[in-house]
């Protein structure tokens, strides 16, 4: 059963070892010199043979192999070590990525009046395909994340993040909102919050419009507000704009094709490398102070990383005590720093909880407004009854962890058997 990874790992390494840091460094590459963005070179190679071993070390790929539900060590080190070898090129400066800082984290997933220039900056290392330009503007991913009443047209899709994955969404301290010490308090649940929350997601009082030469009553996501309707705009109490530039709405017309907003979610970026390095070496050493010898960082260092960029505190001393702990502030921090770019149904998949109830239950925030409201401020805005519900429960089992294969495929020989449970 593992024959199929080793290949694959083999053949990520050989590439590795064989391709350029930089093809516009190279001899060879004079006539697509500054557009080799989505060329193959060591630094992606490196980070798939990471991720490759990442995942063969997992809990689901373990126990498909051993039937352990742990990590296998000796792949994790494999991850670590790949991962390693990638950030000390980075952390040297020896590469074209590094982390961007936090005001341009939102050009790594939109460009705007750059005529359509693809998104990333020196952060994303594996782009998405760019479909043309009907798909990638107003006219295609932008609409569904923003509320409905805000869209051109007024219809279309809208995307709300359900309140208990916001709650991912800690404090500015570092602590989760759960924590008895984190100083969240549900009469006022948007203040003091990690700042990644003010950039990603839009709550009751937000002001989403740039035309401040004009300006429109700030949204009302509170329960029975103007934008809670289920068919129009927000089922959740939130919706999303991490991937939307500000005057991206019907009143600042910023969807059109002059200023050619064009959104790109990547595939990998830099971020998800030093959270997957992180959780390698940790699982490797059984401690969040291991690291490979590749690199000088640990694992704790790599997810402080980019804590520090987004302007958290670091991981709190109470979680680094044992693995188990700092992986449940691990999890969270992947959750935060990679929300809605694809990558949590695998992460639920591989750390086998996708049935866990709390991931299978989504909610609903539901509060009233309270006190004197302050427009210029929504975060420090006071509520009442502030509560959630269950609005949807997906129905997963373990046969989820798995995605089902073709009959047809699995008709052609008696040995090639169906994924468990399908």
């Amino acid at each position: 059963a593992e024959w199929p990874v080793k290949v694959k790992n083999l053949y990520e390494r050989i590439l590795a070892d064989l391709l350029p840091i930089d093809w516009d460094k190279t001899s060879i590459s004079v006539i697509t010199n500054g557009n080799n963005q989505r060329r193959i070179n060591k630094v992606m190679a490196l980070a798939y043979l990471g991720k490759n071993y990442l995942w063969a070390a997992s809990p689901l790929m373990n126990y498909s192999s051993t039937g352990s539900r742990e990590y296998n060590r000796e792949y994790a080190q494999k991850a670590a070590d790949a991962f390693g070898e990638l950030l000390n090129l980075v952390e040297k400066g020896a590469t074209q990525y590094e982390l961007v800082s936090y005001d341009k984290i939102g050009e790594v997933f939109y460009s705007y009046g750059q005529n359509g220039r693809m998104p990333g900056l020196t952060e994303v290392i594996f782009r998405g395909p760019e479909w043309d330009p009907w798909q990638n503007t107003r006219y295609g991913l932008a609409l569904q994340y923003v509320p409905t009443p805000y869209h051109p047209d007024g219809g279309g899709n809208n995307l709300s993040p359900c309140a208990n994955y916001v709650n991912y969404y800690g404090m500015a301290n570092g602590l989760p909102i759960d924590d008895p010490e984190s100083l969240w308090d549900k009469t006022h649940p948007w203040k003091d919050r990690d700042p990644r929350f003010y950039n990603d997601i839009v709550f009751d009082g937000c002001l989403i419009t740039d035309n401040y030469q004009n300006p429109l009553p700030n949204i009302e996501l509170f329960t029975s507000g103007a934008s809670r309707d289920i068919n129009t705009a927000s089922r959740t109490g939130y919706s999303l704009k991490k991937f939307l530039h500000p005057t991206c709405n019907r009143y600042d017309d910023g969807w059109g094709w002059s200023p050619q907003f064009t959104i790109g979610i990547s595939y990998l970026r830099l971020a998800d490398v030093y959270l997957m390095y992180a959780e390698a070496a940790a699982q490797a050493s059984g401690s969040p102070s291991g690291k490979s010898a590749a690199c000088q960082l640990s694992a704790l260092d790599a997810i402080n990383k980019i804590r520090q960029r987004a302007g958290v505190e670091n991981v709190n001393s109470k979680f680094t005590g044992n693995i188990d702990s700092f992986m449940s502030e691990l999890r969270r921090e992947r959750a935060v720093e990679l929300s809605f770019e694809g990558h949590r149904f695998n992460d639920l998949r591989r750390w086998m909880l996708i049935d866990k109830p709390e991931y299978a239950n989504k909610t609903s925030v539901e509060f009233k407004r309270t006190g004197d409201f302050d427009p210029a401020h929504p975060e420090n805005n006071a509520v009442s009854g502030y509560h959630e519900e269950v609005i949807v429960s997906r129905s997963y089992s373990e046969k989820h962890y798995w995605l089902p294969l073709k009959k047809s495929d699995c008709n052609i020989s008696a040995e090639f058997k169906q994924n468990p449970g399908w």
